[in-house]
């Protein structure tokens, strides 16, 4: 379910503030797996849905004296009491249930295809769904691109050429340098499709990292969606994360 959705059929815009908060994490717990939430986060989450932003002082009050909340693991995260978790289980059925190509239909990276992986490769999955979902789009680039890297250094660890990709001081190259060497590679024998693409998730994540003027648009993450799906499975399989 996407927040949009989630929002009319909890009638979000009827409730008070700390309400939609308790109900936002339960959204996140649920369809996102999250752990917790932020209130940078959770007040980010106010403004898509076009709610008037919170004070941020006087919300983090709110949520601290609130029996709803327990403290989350660190800084500034807290996390639905299991109390209130149980109400809205009960309330909300449909949101417990298992809805794995309902919440597919709007992301980038199937949950299906990494929850058999690592820990930190799933994070980095559901922070790009996350993202896409929320329109939050120069981050879901940026996230694209270093899921990217992150399994072209694995792949290349894998077939045993790590030392092909550091430099002389023994730090990692670049991602332009990995991408060249792995097109290149007979030992990684990716794709031609795979080749063909690569650059263009560094390409669109430098941009959103580091151009002063550009801001990503839906239409820039949907229309290389299916080439990045296709991308990162493979790469899972290179890098033998995924058997």
């Amino acid at each position: 379910m996407d927040l949009e959705t989630f929002s009319t059929h909890c009638d979000l815009v009827e409730q008070t503030e700390l309400e939609r908060v308790e109900l936002l994490a339960y959204y996140l717990e649920s369809c996102h797996g999250a752990t917790g939430f932020s209130v940078n986060g959770v007040a980010e989450l106010f403004e898509t849905l076009r709610f008037s932003k919170p004070n941020l002082s006087r919300l983090r009050v709110k949520i601290s004296k609130s029996k709803s909340f327990v403290k989350g693991g660190a800084g500034d995260e807290f996390r639905l009491g299991a109390k209130k978790r149980k109400e809205f289980i009960s309330k909300l059925p449909s949101l417990a249930e298992p809805a794995e190509e309902a919440k597919a239909i709007d992301g980038i990276i199937p949950i299906s295809l990494v929850s058999d992986t690592r820990g930190y490769v799933l994070s980095l999955a559901k922070q790009i769904n996350v993202s896409y979902e929320n329109s939050v789009f120069d981050g879901t680039a940026v996230l694209m691109r270093r899921l990217v890297e992150v399994l072209l250094i694995h792949s290349f660890d894998s077939h045993g050429k790590s030392a092909e990709i550091q430099d002389s001081e023994g730090s990692t190259k670049s991602l332009n340098s990995l991408i060249s060497i792995a097109v290149k590679s007979s030992d990684l024998k990716l794709s031609k499709p795979v080749k063909a693409c690569l650059d263009t998730f560094r390409q669109l994540g430098n941009f959103s990292a580091h151009s002063i003027h550009y801001n990503a648009k839906k239409s820039d993450i949907k229309s290389v969606a299916l080439d990045y799906r296709v991308t990162i499975e493979e790469l899972l399989y290179k890098s033998g994360i995924k058997k």
